[in-house]
């Protein structure tokens, strides 16, 4: 790229420079800017969308001591200010043994001023996310487009007995009104 500047009294000064330009998966996703964890459980919640899923296992969003056969109370993750037309929403979420998968999700986005289950599922239903993987596998869920502001995540421990750390390392609003590639 070529720029040619002309100053007031007619001098010039010319620069090239190169600039590189490539798609990204990730157009049109954008994370929540705050949260609100109204029963005060959850701990370090910012780290639910703080765009780093690989640091370690203790890098997202947690809720301590969930016994077995209990919910979480619900965090909820805020869209930037005034919402965004939206039709999904992309989270990584996972539990204290990556390799059991043993959480139930409820997932809910509040859309043009009411709250919509988007996710309602079964022990091990969605995949689980390892930030060890270099890859990680989002879990897209969709739902009718609308102004969405905000998003509300709780899980349930499916252990009959002992307790259980719930985690959501990252979530995503889409912008509907960015095309992806």
């Amino acid at each position: 790229m070529t720029l040619t500047v002309t100053d007031n009294e007619g001098a010039t000064d010319t620069r090239t420079r190169t600039v590189a330009v490539a798609s990204s998966e990730d157009v049109g996703w954008v994370s929540p800017v705050s949260f609100s964890d109204p029963a005060a459980n959850w701990v370090v919640e910012e780290r639910a969308y703080d765009d780093d899923s690989h640091r370690y296992y203790t890098t997202g969003a947690e809720h301590y001591d969930l016994a077995g056969g209990d919910w979480t109370s619900f965090i909820i993750l805020n869209a930037p200010e005034g919402g965004l037309q939206s039709d999904r929403i992309r989270i990584l979420v996972g539990d204290s043994a990556p390799s059991s998968n043993f959480l139930s999700w409820d997932i809910d986005v509040d859309r043009d001023g009411e709250w919509v289950d988007v996710y309602m599922g079964t022990e091990g239903s969605l995949s689980e996310h390892r930030p060890a993987d270099h890859s990680p596998t989002w879990v897209e869920l969709t739902f009718d487009p609308g102004l969405v502001t905000r998003m509300r995540l709780r899980a349930y421990n499916n252990r009959v007995s002992g307790e259980a750390l719930a985690r959501i390392y990252e979530a995503d609003f889409h912008d509907a009104t960015v095309p992806t590639p």
